[in-house]
């Protein structure tokens, strides 16, 4: 699940959790900036993500092939049948830079701009 994200840092970062009571291997995975762009879709790295444990994607043209912007969308499908895992839309402003969008409470709360990031720990 998306947990949160940061448009606008160098480089962009978002996070992902495992909220399932089982491991899951993360490079089962993939990641767009666009829905259903299967094409540009890229993948996690080969690791397994334990319970409740969070993983930070950095997000730059090197590692992903694009960057996300300060009015963008994030995806992230099963890698194997394209079926989706979760997504978030933000609108302009809703992360400006030195702040994230992230869902408030960690994990079960809608999303909303936060004053400090807590990248790779749980959302205040």
């Amino acid at each position: 699940m998306i947990n949160e994200i940061a448009p606008g840092e160098n480089p962009d970062w978002f996070e992902v959790v495992n909220a399932t009571a089982a491991p899951v291997q993360l490079d089962q995975f993939v990641y767009v900036d666009k829905a259903d762009d299967f094409v540009k879709a890229k993948p996690f790295p080969v690791m397994t993500l334990a319970p409740g444990a969070y993983y930070v994607q950095n997000v730059d043209d090197a590692t992903s092939g694009f960057k996300l912007g300060s009015d963008e969308e994030l995806w992230v499908y099963v890698a194997a049948d394209h079926m989706l895992s979760d997504g978030v839309d933000w609108d302009e402003g809703a992360a400006p830079i030195g702040s994230s969008y992230a869902r408030s409470p960690d994990l079960t709360g809608a999303f909303a701009t936060t004053a400090t990031p807590s990248k790779g720990a749980a959302n205040p």
